[in-house]
C-alpha cells in the first residue's frame, strides 16, 4: 500500500515538475497569462459591443419595444377606449434606455478589472461558453441598478412618457380576462431591460471571443485560448 502511494505521490510530483517547466519555457500559459489574455479579450469584445448602444436605428436589436404582444396590446387598449401610438411610446422608451446606458459601461470595465487571477482561470476553462456573462451578472447587477433607475426615470418624465406608459400599463392590467400582466413601473421595465439587452450582449461576445480565431489578433491571446482549448477537450470532451 505504501508502495503505490509512493508511486502515485512520484508520478504526482513529476507531472507538476514538467507543467512548471513547459510554463517557464514559454510553452503553456501561467494563471497571470491567462487572466491577462481573458481581460484583454473580453475587454475588446465589451467596447465594440457597448459602441453599438449609440445609435438603436441602426440596430434592431436595441429597439425597445413596448412589453407583451404589441397587436394584442393595442387591439386591448382600443376596446377600453384608450388611444396610443405605441411606435412613438417604443421609441421613447428606446431613448430613454439607450440614454442610461453610458453610465454602464465604467461598471462593466471596472469588475472586469478586479477579476482574480483564479476567477480568470476558472472562466477560461470551462465548458460554460458563458461562464465570463455569469461572472458580470454576479458582480454588476446590483450596481447597474443603482445607476440606471434614476437616469432612466429622469429622461422618461422628460420626454413625458413615464405617465403616459404607466397609465396604458395600469389600464392594462386592470383587465380582468388577461393571464399576462405587464410590468406597471416604466422606470423598472426600461432599467430591466437595458441590464437584459447588456448581458445578452457581452454573452454574444463571449461566445465569439471562444469560437472565432481570426479575434485572437495577438501572440498572447493565440496562446492563451489555443491552451484553453486544449484544456476543455481533454476535461470535458468538447470544445465549449
Amino acid at each position: 500500500m505504501k508502495t503505490k502511494i509512493l508511486i502515485s505521490f512520484l508520478i504526482l510530483s513529476l507531472i507538476i515538475s514538467n507543467c512548471n517547466a513547459l510554463r517557464k519555457a514559454g510553452l503553456i500559459p501561467s494563471e497571470l497569462d491567462m487572466a491577462r489574455g481573458l481581460k484583454a479579450a473580453l475587454e475588446q469584445g465589451m467596447l465594440s459591443g457597448f459602441d453599438a448602444f449609440n445609435d438603436p436605428q441602426k440596430n434592431n436589436f436595441l429597439k425597445l419595444l413596448v412589453p407583451g404582444e404589441i397587436d394584442k396590446l393595442e387591439g386591448v387598449l382600443k376596446l377600453v377606449g384608450v388611444k396610443t401610438n405605441l411606435s412613438d411610446v417604443s421609441n421613447k422608451l428606446t431613448y430613454a434606455m439607450t440614454n442610461s446606458m453610458a453610465v454602464s459601461k465604467p461598471i462593466f470595465i471596472d469588475a472586469l478589472r478586479k477579476m482574480s487571477i483564479k476567477d480568470a482561470a476558472k472562466i477560461l476553462i470551462t465548458n460554460n461558453n458563458q461562464a465570463a456573462t455569469d461572472y458580470f451578472k454576479q458582480t454588476t447587477s446590483t450596481a447597474l441598478n443603482a445607476v440606471l433607475v434614476p437616469i432612466v426615470d429622469s429622461t422618461l418624465q422628460l420626454n413625458g412618457i413615464k405617465s403616459e406608459y404607466e397609465k396604458m400599463a395600469g389600464l392594462y392590467n386592470a383587465i380582468p380576462f388577461l393571464n399576462k400582466k405587464i410590468e406597471p413601473s416604466a422606470s423598472a421595465f426600461v432599467a430591466g431591460r437595458a441590464m437584459d439587452l447588456m448581458f445578452m450582449m457581452i454573452a454574444k461576445e463571449e461566445q465569439e471571443i471562444r469560437a472565432k480565431y481570426q479575434l485572437r489578433k495577438t501572440d498572447l491571446l493565440q496562446k492563451v485560448f489555443g491552451y484553453a482549448e486544449k484544456e476543455i477537450k481533454r476535461k470535458f470532451g468538447t470544445n465549449n
